[in-house]
């Protein structure tokens, strides 16, 4: 009941949240429609998501590239999902098996605080795919809308720009050719928005030092820490305080004495102590949490600055966005466009014009072009110390990866240099300048025209094409404007011509109102309903657990770009009919635990190489495989032994296989189940085998050759796979390599043990069988001969990784051969082993049928709390299926208790009897940040609404508070 009443009250205050949050967005349109500043940035921002916004967001084709789709909508929804139930930590039970914490990502936005308000006032069960998508479209949109109109604010106010210049800088900036490609990045455009509101709100602070001004500036900052991406939330956040305090120190009022100055710079540090006070619980949590990735022992100085960096001769892009260089492209790239570099050409070719800017004005060109390319050369790798500096000096901005991200919170300072330059240009209009910038672009852009009619391609691969040709004729239409009189104009015409090449790239996402009928049939898993319902009674059939588990062995992308299958599928369920868990996930290198991607590693294509002996331990139901990929290795056993009607065809020529359902997985084990629903598993104590026999220990070994390390040291006890400690068995060259042991006498046994090499070419055991016969092995026999031997057993093994169980059941056998049979001869062929083991159980026979068993409840939310009540009458041993996260506690009757581990897995012991076992995870510091967050919104909304107003919600709050307490005492 208290839970309840806790619930109810958290209820209520959400529900007042939203009508202080309605009437605090009816005061800002009110301002809106009477600030011309507000009311330009909106008709712009309309302006360029009309055709994402004019269906409802279904074809806004940005919300269909490969990471919206792949990762951002799906989070969006598992985060609605959590929030929407109040659970503010949690697990990641969806991907990972379980090894995530999911609101510690720092690659995603979760804690952004538009994502907090959607999900704790939009009810989850009203959430769809295009519902999230029209409100990651908004979100987007709104963005925008405040990068433009802080900078028109920021530019007019403190460094007093025209209003036409300052709205050049401020739709250059906030509707660049970087902001479109941004839009498939959302943290990036997130973060890098909120650098013309962070500095306005901090010098405006500064300009009136009250504490809702202080907390009005904190709130950008906030933003920008919250934004999803920390490198580019770090760094756009530092060039609004070196912004800010050039403007109040080397471009300031210089009538001031240093002492005022320096007072100036510490006062506008206050907003930035706020903001890390309130943020800084999070922060940590981030932190600690990224040190247990693997991403953690990743950077260094070539992934970090050089492997991704921008070519020294990509520079010739800056003529054209869409102009065709030899070279790799990433996500950004130096562009500046033909009229930008008319702008400069005309600027720095007259010295009348340069000497137009005033005193004021050249400091500022300095500050900027200064940071600016600092920027610039930071992007060019292994050919820029600038790189490295960054590398070694900023260390957590540094390990960013790729440095090109920079230019995009930097291209608001090279619209500063464009403005300056223009408005000298145009104070000047230089005639002699003009005519030559006129016929030299007629010249150049007839040129490309007939080379591109011609199909003709300049020199070392450079394709000249018609966007180009019409880039330049907007170039040639910009020195035409500055022939005519009038100063607004000139402006007006260089916006407009300025924003052309970047709105069509904004409409072109949207594919002409179609987006969502061509993404249905290019992406059918996660878009299309009925595949989805097909899907989800082929799983069903299968497996009756709460939740289910399937291993995705996929590439990421197919040849033509789209996910073979979604990684990250089951955040789109939730909570759905059925609750679907991975043991792999979308950013697997920022999301998950180093330790458990030690168990689970993701190689090459970005797929998942599994350890199939965890998968088994822990209850894996289903593989999702390319079908060219079944037909050999484990992968072809498994399919051998699965009937046709029970594989799964997915489009894009994948496969989804049974693992439960076939005689691939053997229905031996050495601990018999009495329960499991995919959460937890109930095993009975007195059937748990920890005593064993190594029939092959220091046994007779050969192999098919030696390749410098002999058979016997695969049976010398040693499991150390590092081939320089001397203990890994290694043949020669051959498509049939073997090494069999000789157990002596025949012998019955339970289990084969594998331990792969693990230095390196741990690849190299993929394609094998093991085959156990009470009758010697020939020299020369092959896998094909075995199989058709009478009395020989065959089971196909797995990848190691390090080590796999092959379950035999109690066979008989003498000889033991392990063998390879891939026969492709590009691949490296050699057979090695560390050790392998053939295993006797002592106490396999051990267990009654159900040891009294009888379920009382299980229940979980799915996120941070797991309670199951059960009753049995032998002493049994509860697995938890899932990894076992440093902050989680058991509970066994209300005392904590520690796990023991057996076999592997983690079990907590339970004597006989009435039994009540509690999961718990707790994250502290995340705890601490949700009520210091909770905290400055509360106390932000006060400062932002009328009084009267406030007064009246906080009555609400009283009669609402009244009317649950009744409720209650009914």
């Amino acid at each position: 009941m208290e839970l309840i009443n806790w619930k109810d009250k958290l209820s209520v205050g959400f529900a007042t949240l939203g009508q202080l949050m309605l009437s605090l967005l009816i005061n800002l349109g009110k301002k809106m429609t009477s600030s011309p500043y507000a009311l330009c940035a909106f008709l712009i921002t309309c302006l360029f998501y009309f055709p994402a916004f004019k269906h409802g967001a279904v074809d806004a084709g940005l919300l269909y590239t490969g990471d919206i789709l792949g990762y951002y909508l799906p989070a969006i929804i598992k985060t609605h999902s959590l929030l929407a139930a109040h659970n503010f930590t949690a697990i990641d039970y969806s991907l990972f098996n379980g090894s995530s914490d999911f609101f510690l990502s720092p690659n995603f936005f979760a804690l952004h605080p538009g994502v907090v308000i959607y999900s704790l006032l939009i009810p989850f069960e009203t959430a769809t795919l295009h519902s999230t998508g029209l409100f990651l479209t908004f979100l987007l949109a709104v963005h925008s809308f405040l990068a433009c109109y802080f900078s028109l604010k920021l530019f007019t106010r403190f460094f007093f720009f025209e209003f036409g210049l300052a709205l050049l800088i401020a739709t250059g900036f906030s509707f660049s050719g970087y902001m479109i490609n941004a839009l498939t990045q959302p943290p990036f455009l997130f973060c890098a928005s909120i650098v013309p509101w962070a500095t306005y709100s901090v010098l405006r602070y500064v300009e009136m030092p009250t504490w809702r001004l202080l907390l009005l500036a904190s709130l950008p900052i906030v933003l920008g820490l919250l934004g999803g991406y920390l490198p580019m939330g770090i760094a756009s956040l530092a060039l609004s305080g070196v912004l800010a305090a050039a403007k109040l120190t080397f471009i300031g009022d210089n009538s001031k004495m240093w002492s005022e100055r320096a007072a100036g710079v510490l006062l506008a540090l206050v907003p930035f102590l706020v903001a890390l006070l309130v943020v800084s619980p999070y922060l940590y949590a981030v932190y600690t949490f990224h040190a247990e990735t693997s991403s953690a022992s990743v950077p260094g100085l070539f992934y970090s600055a050089h492997q991704l960096a921008e070519l020294p001769q990509g520079l010739l892009r800056v003529f054209s966005t869409h102009l065709s260089i030899p070279g790799p492209i990433y996500e950004f790239w130096l562009s500046w466009g033909v009229i930008a570099i008319t702008i400069a050409a005309i600027f720095f070719l007259s010295m009348k014009v340069i000497n137009v800017l005033t005193a004021f004005e050249w400091k500022l060109f300095k500050v900027a072009a200064i940071i600016y390319f600092v920027t610039v050369l930071a992007i060019f790798g292994e050919y820029s110390v600038v790189s490295d500096m960054v590398f070694y000096l900023v260390p957590q901005v540094g390990k960013m990866h790729i440095y090109q991200r920079f230019l995009l919170p930097g291209h608001l300072l090279f619209m500063v240099l464009l403005a300056l330059m223009l408005k000298a240009v145009v104070d000047v209009r230089p005639p002699v300048a003009m005519r030559i910038a006129l016929v030299i672009l007629a010249v150049i852009t007839v040129g490309v025209a007939i080379t591109v009619a011609g199909s003709g391609t300049w020199i070392y691969g450079i394709n000249p094409n018609n966007y180009l040709v019409f880039e330049l004729i907007l170039g040639c239409l910009f020195v035409c404007s500055l022939f005519v009189p009038g100063k607004n104009f000139v402006y007006i015409a260089t916006i407009v011509l300025c924003m052309l090449p970047s709105l069509d790239q904004m409409h072109d996402l949207s594919h002409g109102g179609n987006a969502f009928e061509i993404q249905r049939k290019r992406i059918p898993i996660p878009l299309d309903s009925d595949e989805q319902t097909r899907l989800l009674s082929y799983l069903k059939r299968f497996s009756d657990k709460q939740v289910i588990k399937y291993v995705d062995v996929t590439p990421m992308w197919t040849k033509s770009g789209v996910e073979t299958f979604p990684k990250d599928y089951p955040y789109f369920l939730l909570p759905g009919e059925l609750r679907l868990s991975s043991y792999g996930g979308f950013t697997f290198y920022l999301s998950a635990r180093a330790d458990y991607m030690q168990h689970m590693p993701v190689e090459g294509d970005v797929a998942v190489r599994p350890d199939w002996e965890y998968l088994d331990s822990t209850g894996a139901d289903f593989v999702v495989a390319r079908d060219m990929d079944t037909f050999t290795g484990a992968l072809g056993e498994l399919r051998r032994k699965t009937k046709p009607e029970d594989i799964y065809h997915l489009r894009n020529e994948a496969v989804i296989l049974p693992l439960r359902s076939t005689e691939a997985i053997q229905n031996y084990s050495a601990m018999p189940t009495l329960f499991d629903n995919g959460y937890i598993r109930v095993i009975q104590a007195g059937s748990t085998t920890e005593a064993v026999d190594n029939l092959a220990l220091r046994k007779t070994a050969r192999q098919s050759s030696d390749g410098g390390g002999g058979a016997q040291l695969a049976v010398d006890g040693v499991t150390d796979g590092d081939f320089g400690s001397g203990s890994v068995s290694h043949t020669g060259q051959g498509s049939n390599a073997w090494l069999d042991v000789d157990l002596g006498a025949i012998q019955t046994f339970d289990a084969i043990r594998i331990w792969n090499r693990t230095d390196c070419c741990g690849e190299r055991l993929h394609d094998y069988s093991i085959f156990v016969s009470e009758d010697p092995f020939l020299p020369t026999d092959t896998v094909s001969l075995l199989r058709q031997r009478a009395r020989t057993r065959e089971y196909v093994g797995t990848p190691p990784n390090p080590m796999i169980t092959v379950k035999t059941g109690r066979v008989q056998g003498r000889h033991v051969r392990v063998q390879l049979f891939n026969n492709k001869l590009n691949e490296e062929n050699f057979l090695s082993l560390a050790e392998i083991e053939v295993l006797r159980y002592a106490n396999v026979s051990r267990f009654s049928n159900n040891a009294g068993l009888k379920i009382s409840e299980f229940m979980s939310n799915h996120a941070n709390y797991l309670r199951f009540r059960f009753q049995a009458t032998e002493a049994t041993g509860v697995q938890y299926l899932f990894w076992n996260n440093p902050r989680i506690s058991y509970y066994l009757n209300g005392k904590k208790t520690q796990l023991v581990e057996r076999n592997g897995l983690h079990v907590i012991e339970v004597p006989v009897g009435q039994n009540t076992i509690e999961i718990r995870y707790r994250h502290w510091p995340l705890r601490i940040f949700w009520l210091f967050y909770t905290m400055f919104a509360l106390i932000l909304l006060c400062a932002v609404l009328p009084v009267r107003f406030v007064e009246s919600i906080i009555s609400k709050f009283r009669i609402l508070g009244k009317r649950i307490e009744q409720r209650r005492r009914i």
